[in-house]
């Protein structure tokens, strides 16, 4: 089957470019070079469309993180907050830690779905809780 449509695939290909030729031959120098412009031009043409086309609509490699760059804005203290305030706000933090580490266990899809949509939510948490507990008084 293979071998059969290889074959008849050439005989098209052989056919139409006899068919090329001999038209060709009636034509001067000028209008086969005019021709050939063309040719080459609509192909380039072809050929952006399909790249634009396919960068505009790229998605990201599943594997790969585009670089991001990332701006932080950390205050060394937090004086106008109530400290009970910062030690709920602390609790609330490990709990939903909690909830990420057993959705990462039991439910990966979604895991996996949630930071990649937020891709630096758990660098976000352990900078916060960080600087919750330097500013929690003892």
């Amino acid at each position: 089957m293979k071998i059969s449509l290889e074959q008849s695939l050439n005989r098209w290909k052989s056919r139409i470019c006899d068919f090329l030729n001999r038209l060709s031959k009636k034509w001067s120098k000028r209008k086969l070079k005019v021709y050939w412009s063309l040719f080459v031009l609509v192909g380039m043409a072809i050929s952006l469309e399909i790249t634009v086309h396919a960068v505009q609509h790229a998605k990201p490699l599943e594997g790969f993180s585009r670089p991001q760059t990332i701006v932080r804005f950390i205050p060394k203290a937090l004086p106008y907050f109530n400290q009970k305030r910062l030690i709920d706000l602390l609790s609330a933090i490990g709990k939903y830690k909690v909830y990420l580490d057993s959705l990462s266990l039991y439910d990966s899809t979604k895991y996996r779905a949630l930071l990649k949509s937020k891709p630096f939510l758990v660098d976000s948490l352990l900078a916060l809780e960080t600087l919750l507990t330097k500013n929690i008084k003892k």
